[in-house]
């Protein structure tokens, strides 16, 4: 079997499509601390699908536990398991399968799942439900073209000034790995208004490097939402940064250059992106740039290098070789400051709150909840 993968030839292409990086003046000031919880057999000592929220001046955590189809919250402050919200996913009070969570306070927590968008309160009732997709009860959306949906770096968000709940959009008529790549012609963000029950599309698409070349596994946006009013959104591939003004309706592309890695993955032969193989090895050997957040003033990113070809063998077992790094931007996305992590950051599932950054820490003992917590000092 033939493996393309596009390496040193593809160099002059890959600059064309990588942003200039601006730097700042500032300098970068922050103290580093942790977090650990003891769960005991209440809850989980990994999340996969969370949310968080400063409530009454405690920062909380709010870990979807499928295991017990519960919402499990941990009181970030005093290191606390604080209550489990116990769920039903099925019956007329059911939540269904949950992708997606969004906090406002403890009565007002938005679950989505495949069909269905539940609000909860504190006592575990849903206290309103809608149905989505081929359940839609939205005016404007098509159940036969589009599919409100979330992705691994890329929660649903609800504003509550505009009553508006954000979420991935995805296209169910184009098919992945398509070699046309149809499929990054059409917007990812949607919204709707829960007050009107309206829907709508966002301008908010893939950038033109997506439209030309195949990148395989390495093309689910990472999407954060600052106070500012912008949605912050990257992709694994590039360095560069996007930042969406909701009420202006534009789009700014900025520069991340990292100076120790690639900032700028190599495409994959598109004929070859159905191939796992093929694909599973693009990923690894690429660098990987993962979510922009912002904290305080600042805004946070952190990225992985890939490893040299040379180095992956045929378990693709080879993520411990590579070194991560954490990139500092100032509140106009200059580049503050570029730092080499040390192992053990398991910055894939990030969020912020004030202006403080939590990087959930890779499974450790089973117990035990570990958070690396960054707090971002003014200039």
């Amino acid at each position: 079997m033939l493996v393309l993968i596009c390496f040193s030839s593809c160099s002059k292409t890959k600059s064309d499509f990588i942003k200039e990086t601006n730097y700042s003046d500032e300098a970068l000031n922050y103290s580093l601390d942790s977090v650990t919880v003891d769960v005991d057999f209440r809850g989980l000592f990994y999340y996969k699908l969370f949310s968080a929220k400063e409530i009454g001046g405690i920062d909380y955590f709010f870990g979807w536990n499928s295991s017990t189809s519960s919402i499990d919250v941990i009181n970030l402050n005093d290191e606390s398991f604080d209550r489990a919200l116990k769920l039903d996913p099925f019956g007329p009070n059911g939540v269904g399968d949950v992708k997606g969570m969004s906090v406002v306070n403890f009565d007002s927590i938005f679950l989505i799942s495949g069909q269905k968008l539940s609000l909860v309160d504190s006592s575990s009732k849903v206290l309103m439900s809608w149905g989505i997709n081929n359940k839609n009860q939205f005016k404007g959306f098509d159940e036969y073209s589009q599919n409100i949906t979330t992705g691994e770096l890329f929660n649903i968000h609800f504003e509550p000034d505009q009553g508006m709940l954000y979420f991935r959009l995805h296209h169910v008529n184009y098919v992945w790995c398509d070699p046309d790549l149809s499929y990054y012609q059409e917007p990812f963000v949607g919204r709707v208004n829960l007050r009107t029950n309206e829907f709508e599309e966002l301008e908010v698409f893939y950038p033109d490097f997506y439209k030309k070349y195949s990148y395989g596994y390495r093309d689910s946006p990472a999407v954060s939402f600052d106070n500012k009013g912008n949605i912050n959104y990257t992709f694994s591939t590039s360095s560069n940064i996007y930042q969406y003004n909701i009420k202006s309706q534009v789009t700014t592309v900025f520069g991340g250059e990292s100076l120790y890695t690639e900032n700028h993955a190599d495409y994959l032969d598109k004929y070859n992106c159905k191939d796992s193989q093929a694909s599973m090895k693009h990923s690894l050997v690429n660098v990987k740039f993962l979510g922009i957040y912002n904290a305080g003033s600042e805004y946070v990113r952190f990225h992985i290098s890939g490893i040299p070809e040379g180095k992956v063998d045929g378990k693709y077992n080879t993520n411990t070789d590579k070194k991560m790094f954490m990139s500092v931007f100032d509140a106009d996305m200059h580049l503050i400051e570029e730092i080499e992590m040390k192992k053990g950051y398991g910055a894939n599932w990030t969020f912020s709150l004030d202006n403080k950054l939590y990087v959930i820490k890779p499974r450790g003992k089973e117990n035990l909840l570990g958070f690396n917590r960054f707090n971002f000092l003014s200039n």
